[in-house]
This record gives C-alpha cells, sequence and structure tokens, in this order.
C-alpha cells in the first residue's frame, strides 16, 4: 500500500509539473524569439533611403515590449527606438512623452505642456484630421497620467463616455464598436484609474466578439479575424484585470499567426497570398509584441505608474540630472530603478486555475487507488 500512495504521489506531482507553462510564461519565451525574428526580418529595411517605400520607420510602439523585457539599452535593438524632434500634433507630441517613459526617463515639461493644451472643451484629443478621436484621447490620457500628477482626466473620460457606441466598444469611425480601438482604449481607462462601467462594457464588448476558434472579430466593417485585432482586444483584456489562461483560446488564435521566425501575419489571406500584405509585416508585428508583453508582464503603461517605496522593489523619483531634454523635469513621475518589469497586477496571476483543477483530478485518481486496492485486499479474503 505504501508503495502504492508513493508512485501516485509522485505521479501527481509530475503530472502538475508538465503543466506548469501558463499563458505568461508562453508568452515571455515568444516575445523573445520574435524580438530575434524582427531584427532577422526587418532591420534592414530601417536602413533603406526616405525613398524607398519599403523604408520602415522607429516607432514608440516598438519600445513597448522593449520596456517590458528590460532591452531598451541593448545594442540589438536600437534601431527600432525613435526620436522626436520638435513634435506638434498630439500624435506626435503623445508618442515623444510616452517614448521617454518607457525608455525610463523623464519627459520634456514643454511636450507635457503642449500635449494638455491640445486638448478640445468636450475633453477630447484630436487627430491629424483634426477630428476627435478615441484612440487619440486614451492615449494622450496615459500619457498625461504617467508625466504630470496634476492632470484631471475627467472631462476626458466624460468624452469617453459621450463617444462609447451603444454595443459597449468604441470606435472612430460607424456605428459599431471595433475590437482593436476597445482594446486601446481600455488601457487608457485602467491607467487613469477608471475601472468601473466603462471598462467593465468595454470588456463584455471584447469578450462578446469571441469566436469558436478564440478570435476576436467584430460586426460590420470589422467583420474579418486578423491578429491586430486579436492584439488589442487581448491588450484591453488584460488591461480590464482578465486572467487570460481563463482565455486559452483566444491567447492561441494570436500565436497561430507567428511565422517560423516569431514575426506575425496580418490574416489567413496574407499567409495564402491573397492578402494586403504578402509577408509577416512590421504593423501587425509590433502590436502581436505588445500583446505579448502584455501577456507576460501585465500592462505595460500601468507597470510605470508611481510606486510606493518596498523592501522588494525599490522606486525612486527621477532627478533633473536624469532629463535628456535640457528642460526642467516634471516632478510626479516615479519609477522602477531596475530595468526589468516586477509582476503584473492583472493579467497574469501567479496561479491559474488550470492547477486547481489538476490538483483535484490528481487526488481523484490517488483515493481511486486506494479504494481499489483495499477493495482488492478484501475480496481475496
Amino acid at each position: 500500500m505504501k508503495r502504492i500512495v508513493a508512485v501516485m504521489a509522485t505521479v501527481c506531482v509530475l503530472l502538475l509539473s508538465s503543466f506548469s507553462v501558463s499563458a505568461q510564461t508562453d508568452a515571455k519565451t515568444q516575445l523573445e524569439k520574435t524580438l530575434k525574428g524582427v531584427k532577422t526580418e526587418f532591420e534592414a529595411s530601417f536602413n533603406l533611403e526616405d525613398s524607398d517605400p519599403n523604408k520602415a520607420y522607429p516607432d514608440m510602439w516598438y519600445v513597448y515590449p522593449l520596456c517590458a523585457t528590460g532591452k531598451t539599452s541593448d545594442s540589438d535593438y536600437q534601431f527600432l527606438i525613435p526620436k522626436y524632434d520638435n513634435p506638434e500634433t498630439s500624435n506626435a507630441l503623445m508618442k515623444s512623452i510616452m517614448t521617454d517613459l518607457l525608455l525610463r526617463k523623464t519627459p520634456n515639461v514643454k511636450q507635457v505642456s503642449a500635449l494638455k493644451e491640445k486638448q478640445a472643451e468636450n475633453g477630447a484629443f484630436q487627430n491629424s484630421y483634426g477630428y476627435d478621436s478615441v484612440t487619440e484621447t486614451a492615449y494622450a490620457m496615459i500619457a498625461l497620467k504617467l508625466a504630470d500628477k496634476d492632470w484631471n482626466a475627467d472631462k476626458a473620460i466624460e468624452y469617453l463616455k459621450s463617444a462609447k457606441k451603444e454595443d459597449g466598444g468604441y470606435n472612430d469611425y460607424g456605428a459599431e464598436g471595433s475590437v482593436d480601438t476597445t482594446g486601446m482604449v481600455m488601457s487608457g481607462l485602467a491607467v487613469v484609474g477608471e475601472k468601473g462601467e466603462l471598462l467593465n462594457d468595454a470588456k463584455k464588448f471584447i469578450l462578446s466578439t469571441e469566436k469558436e476558434d478564440g478570435s476576436l472579430v467584430g460586426t460590420g466593417m470589422y467583420d474579418s479575424a486578423n491578429s491586430c485585432s486579436q492584439s488589442m482586444g487581448i491588450i484591453g483584456l488584460i488591461a480590464a484585470g482578465e486572467n487570460m489562461d481563463s482565455h486559452s483560446k483566444i491567447v492561441e488564435n494570436l500565436f497561430s499567426y507567428l511565422d517560423e521566425n516569431g514575426c506575425f501575419w496580418y490574416d489567413e489571406d496574407s499567409k495564402s497570398g491573397r492578402g494586403w500584405y504578402q509577408a509577416p509585416d512590421m504593423f501587425s508585428t509590433y502590436q502581436g509584441m505588445m500583446a505579448l508583453a502584455d501577456l507576460g508582464y501585465g500592462n505595460v503603461f500601468m507597470s510605470l505608474l508611481p510606486q510606493e517605496p518596498t523592501t522588494t522593489v525599490p522606486t525612486t523619483t527621477i532627478a533633473p540630472t536624469t532629463n535628456s531634454n535640457n528642460d526642467q523635469p516634471t516632478t510626479s513621475q516615479s519609477i522602477i530603478t531596475d530595468n526589468s518589469m516586477t509582476s503584473p497586477e492583472t493579467g497574469a496571476p501567479d496561479f491559474p486555475m488550470i492547477y486547481v483543477f489538476l490538483a483535484i483530478a490528481a487526488v481523484v485518481v490517488l483515493v481511486a487507488v486506494i479504494v481499489i486496492t483495499v477493495v482488492s485486499k478484501k475480496n481475496k479474503k
């Protein structure tokens, strides 16, 4: 009997350990591969002449996964890091500010002030065409929340309330919400601490678009599955605090768009040669990397929120000497001194529910074996 119990206990341990890879662990491993794939597949396109239609340009969004993995100073990936000279539009100001934040630098105080002045009376921020935009508003909210503790987000939140679609989602165009835009807005809402009805309705909208294969697909003009919608939907769900280990099909669907080097296709038509993109593209890949970063480390923007000092995660207020923009720094920004990110507060719990089910199953098997053994001995007697 003792031998049987010992054997079954060993089997239980092995069973549990074999399922120890969660969405968090998987995403961290894949993100490392994807970053290497980006260097392999795309670095040359960043070195092309400006006149070449295939030239790629550094962008703030590429810095997002580098911040998560602590690679912002890695010489292999400096080609992805942008420099925004004299930004003027809301979009350029937001990107310049958030690039500094992701690089753990103090934002330029003049740029922060300029972005604040871009806000319209109704609380919105406008796109490059001069129209109110929920995406521009959401990202401006993130930049200002992280860069200026005295900024009041109430007007922006009121604008987003008024812009919400009947289905609970968001979109700058059309009557229906889109998965992409809604995911972006959810990050903005979460960072400014608006975690009530707006964020919950947006989460319900995202989950309502899930198909049998885990793809997140909207309606109307947004009724096709693609990696960008999948990425932004996942980012939004994580911002809302969803445990993505409980949405394994959604995560697996995102992984289905990966090529052998770890870069992302846009959609199935692209894979088959019928789509707009004929190969994995940087647009789909950087959004895919952002989703992998959040799956692995939690929402990256939320990780930049000021944190209280602890014995395990030291924090510090940025000193004026760290300012690379030759202007007075904003005084509110408190950041983690370590270059790598801490364990996330949302999106990737330390103990997925699957472990509980596996443990229960293992115990049931163990009890069954014991009972069968006892009964067998009695029958022999």
